[in-house]
């Protein structure tokens, strides 16, 4: 009797335990990573500095460095705070490097961008996103749909990220910051 009652409970716990490890997110890998600017003219790697003497790689020190395709120089290199999870975008004149993490948080960083001179970090409440309407599950909410450099025709750059909650735009130059409005998409 308790061998036919076996598969008929352990089939619902099987496939919800599946569900749930299907939502629950990708684990931080802290593998290194390569990533290609648009116009495939610079390339932005991120790789181990010094380990530090650690064993795990969340406790290691790491570097992004970006190098032109045409004479494989480093144009150029600093630390990067690495959240385990590759990938980033890089603009088309290697001058910027960006993340943006697709799950919504209160505090915490969900956009960090890197450039020669330094780098910014920021919240949801810099890029004026709320709890509020967001897609995705109550312990994952999604809020980013899209991410994309845009040098507009007055000189400046943008770094567009196309959200739940509309278009914010960072202005990257003359200097970084959250632009109220989109202009110059």
């Amino acid at each position: 009797m308790a061998s036919r009652l076996l598969p008929r409970f352990f089939l619902p716990i099987a496939l919800s335990l599946a569900c749930l490890t299907a939502t629950s997110g990708t684990r931080p890998t802290y593998r290194p990573f390569d990533v290609k600017s648009a116009n495939k003219q610079f390339t932005a790697r991120v790789f181990v500095a010094d380990k530090q003497g650690a064993e795990q790689p969340w406790q290691w020190r790491y570097r992004i460095q970006v190098i032109s395709a045409r004479d494989q120089s480093v144009q150029w290199e600093r630390d990067f705070l690495y959240n385990g999870h590759p990938g980033g975008d890089l603009s088309d004149d290697g001058l910027y490097f960006a993340e943006a993490s697709s799950w919504y948080r209160d505090s915490g960083q969900l956009v960090s961008i890197y450039h020669a001179q330094g780098q910014h970090h920021f919240s949801a409440a810099d890029l004026r996103i709320t709890a509020d309407n967001l897609e995705g599950t109550k312990s994952q909410p999604l809020w980013l749909h899209d991410v994309q450099f845009v040098n507009a025709d007055n000189g400046s750059a943008l770094f567009v990220l196309e959200t739940v909650q509309g278009a914010r735009c960072i202005r990257l130059r003359p200097a970084m910051l959250v632009e109220p409005h989109c202009a110059g998409e």
